[in-house]
């Protein structure tokens, strides 16, 4: 799954399944300038960053969506195509608090957050549902369990386990849906630049490499 929180904070994961293979060209400072479906070889997704490097637009057939930050750096609205508004409010040098969607006058709340004393998220509610996440000694995600109550195992809707190396580079997840017994895994490799080439998932659906 490749989600807009991958592409603006972290990296955009392959996706290697039977006829769908993510490839991206990386651009002189190593960002994702566009990305091709081979099942889809029309469909491209051209990416606009900034002076600061920040990804300020991303368009493709469906439309536009343009990124606005503060000085900080971090992403305070997300205009979607269709003229609404996604914001995000924070406290302190950056921490989120809330996410809601402005349509017109109409404000929705989408997601809220509560934070440890490291300012690490711990819980977020989404509707009638909520996400506990875990972190290693070294504060790097290590357990996420979503449910739909809060601190408890039953009602789980998913759980995901994170593997990481020296170099803090994500090796392994493995993520487990209610009606499943066994998790299902991904194994990561990267180049010498540290960037993502190719995910291995244990399906047999083989290895996508760029």
């Amino acid at each position: 799954m490749i989600d807009r929180l991958n592409i603006l904070n972290f990296f955009r994961p392959v996706v290697c399944k039977t006829g769908d293979c993510h490839r991206f060209r990386h651009g002189k400072l190593a960002r994702a300038e566009t990305e091709q479906r081979e099942a889809q070889p029309d469909d491209e997704l051209r990416l606009k960053y900034d002076g600061r490097g920040l990804l300020v637009t991303e368009e493709n057939r469906a439309g536009k969506h343009e990124h606005e930050y503060d000085p900080l750096g971090n992403l305070l609205t997300t205009t979607l195509p269709d003229g609404r508004r996604i914001e995000n409010l924070y406290y302190g040098s950056g921490h989120l608090l809330e996410t809601q969607l402005r349509d017109g006058e109409h404000i929705f709340q989408l997601a809220e957050y509560e934070r440890d004393n490291l300012h690490r998220e711990v819980h977020r509610r989404q509707g009638n549902v909520w996400r506990q996440t875990e972190y290693d000694v070294s504060g790097r995600v290590s357990h996420r369990r979503t449910a739909k109550e809060r601190n408890s195992v039953r009602g789980i809707t998913a759980e995901e386990w994170y593997t990481w190396d020296s170099g803090d580079r994500l090796t392994e997840d493995r993520i487990r849906w209610p009606e499943e017994q066994v998790p299902q895994m991904r194994v990561y490799r990267y180049d010498k630049a540290d960037r993502i080439i190719s995910v291995v998932t244990d399906d047999h659906f083989g290895e996508c490499e760029e």
